[in-house]
């Protein structure tokens, strides 16, 4: 799959972007390519930013990775990924590098985090023809980790209309942030009540002037049409045809003369086997890494990791020169394990054991039995390498059957420990979405005629009563008891089935049964 997101020009590479265009360029990313794949690659400059979740002081923080080292390559990557050793070099030497703290706060800046979250939901339902009007909104973003100093009420009262415009009332009264503050907002019969949450202004009693300040402009009847009108652009923006089923074609480039400085690329999608039951025996290998037993089975995990990471940024290269780099990198890299074994079967800790043919049963992708299947433990690893994106349980079938002949010493130098481990948690990841859905099916369903006039769903915002929805359940939207929206169990079926990892669509957490409930609030019901 190939994921079109918007990046820097290459004339803008010498020319850092400011916190507010670094947090736009984040937003615009997620809204077209989804917050999993701008997290797997983040372009900046010339280089590639992976984003990760780490521990920090008893919790957890993003932050980003240059071609995902989390150090200076070592003499061994720099031999096994030269070219990624050496755009982190450039970039380190770059202006870029100077954006790298910037932008681990805003990752972690709460109102980022929140905005995030609606960008995914955006991109999960809409095609990208619709994002023209949300892109728009988004250039007109100021930066979310501006310095805490006590802003003006103009300043307030138009973070508050902008909050409007992204999230829509009801999640931006649940949590609004401006310079460092975050309120929340209550509905007291026809009043607003504002409640200072947190504040990092260097003030204290400032805080208490900026909930008054809010309190008496949302109060103050006269504001209800400036309130009523950042509405309206919210629902402009996302707006949901949820009979639009989202396609290849649909990521084309919509969008782009909303956000013109960022002129489309292609950069790293997911790589598949689609429709090879049964791959053949590797063809793109040379003959003399095929034939020699010296070449430990690393080579073969290290070749296909950077075929499956590069492969599609490589191809912008031309397809000649692609093949000659393939076959050089191959050839260095089993020349370079080679001389590190001696180039002998004795001194080899894995020749005999990897030339070893064996028969392994198991099953194939298809669920067809596949009997007694003679090949060499090295040609079985190729085979649960050419499975392991695609069929993760076929693979992880094949790798215990190859750890039962492997001795345990060879076993655990092999590199196959980390396959294992990797292939353990898309297994157990896989299993669960059944019984998920299952926990789904049994929860008892509300129907929209139960429910307040002009309640939608939290997720999509349709209305539940034009769908004339029988399957309403309630989903948690926050850590609040009563922070639970409404959603469809359709709606819900679909989310799970068509992404890869179970994740709240609300914030960047698992989801589990207890996420999932029958609707029980009071202020959902007539």
């Amino acid at each position: 799959m190939q994921i079109i997101l918007f990046m820097a020009t290459p004339a803008e590479s010498t020319h850092p972007f400011d916190n507010a265009q670094l947090e736009n360029l984040y937003y615009h990313n997620i809204v077209h390519g989804g917050l999993y794949n701008t997290h797997s690659d983040f372009k900046l400059g010339d280089a590639h930013l992976i984003i990760k979740s780490v521990p920090d002081s008893g919790s957890f923080r993003l932050a980003a990775f240059v071609e995902g080292f989390e150090s200076e390559p070592s003499i061994l990557d720099r031999v096994l990924r030269p070219s990624k050793s050496s755009r982190y070099d450039k970039f380190q030497e770059s202006a870029y590098v100077s954006l790298l703290e910037k932008f681990d706060c805003i990752l972690n800046n709460p109102n980022v985090r929140a905005n995030a979250a609606v960008f995914e939901a955006f991109h999960q339902q809409h095609p990208s023809e619709q994002c023209v009007a949300l892109c728009e909104m988004i250039n007109q973003l100021p930066s979310s980790i501006s310095d805490p100093i006590i802003p003006t009420k103009d300043e307030l009262i138009a973070a508050y209309q902008q909050s409007l415009r992204i999230r829509g009332r009801e999640k931006t009264n649940q949590a609004f942030y401006c310079k460092g503050m975050e309120f929340q907002i209550t509905q007291r019969g026809n009043r607003s009540q504002v409640q200072l949450i947190s504040s990092q202004l260097p003030v204290e009693s400032a805080g208490s002037s900026m909930e008054k300040y809010l309190s008496d402009w949302l109060n103050d009847d006269t504001n209800g049409t400036a309130i009523r009108l950042a509405e309206l652009e919210h629902n402009r923006a996302f707006e949901v045809d949820s009979s639009s089923a989202i396609t290849e074609s649909d990521r084309s480039g919509a969008g782009l003369s909303a956000y013109r400085q960022f002129p489309q690329q292609q950069t790293v999608g997911d790589t598949n086997r689609a429709g090879e039951s049964l791959p053949p025996q590797p063809t793109r290998q040379p003959e003399a890494a095929r034939n020699s037993p010296a070449v430990d089975p690393r080579l073969f995990l290290f070749l296909h990791a950077l075929h499956q990471a590069d492969e599609q940024r490589d191809e912008e290269q031309g397809g000649e020169e692609l093949e000659d780099l393939n076959l050089g990198l191959t050839m260095t890299l089993a020349l370079f394990m080679q001389l590190q074994f001696n180039n002998s079967r004795t001194q080899c800790p894995f020749g005999h054991t990897l030339c070893r043919v064996v028969p392994i049963s198991y099953t194939s992708p298809e669920g067809h039995p596949i009997n007694n299947d003679e090949r060499s433990l090295r040609d079985f690893i190729h085979l649960l390498i050419s499975y392991k994106d695609e069929h993760p349980q076929v693979a992880y079938e094949i790798l215990l059957k190859i750890k039962s002949e492997f001795p345990e010493v060879e076993y655990q130098e092999s590199g196959l420990v980390e396959i294992e481990e990797e292939l353990n948690t898309k297994v157990v990841e896989m299993q669960k979405i059944p019984a998920l859905l299952q926990h789904i099916d049994n929860i008892s369903c509300t129907t929209y005629e139960q429910l307040e006039d002009g309640v939608e769903c939290s997720l999509n915002y349709n209305d539940f009563v034009e769908e004339k929805a029988l399957d309403i359940i309630e989903i948690k939207m926050g850590e609040n008891d009563d922070n639970w929206g409404l959603i469809r169990k359709e709606t819900i079926r679909n989310m799970i089935t068509t992404r890869k990892r179970i994740t709240l669509p609300f914030y960047h957490r698992e989801m589990t049964a207890e996420d999932l409930r029958a609707v029980q609030l009071e202020k959902h019901l007539k």
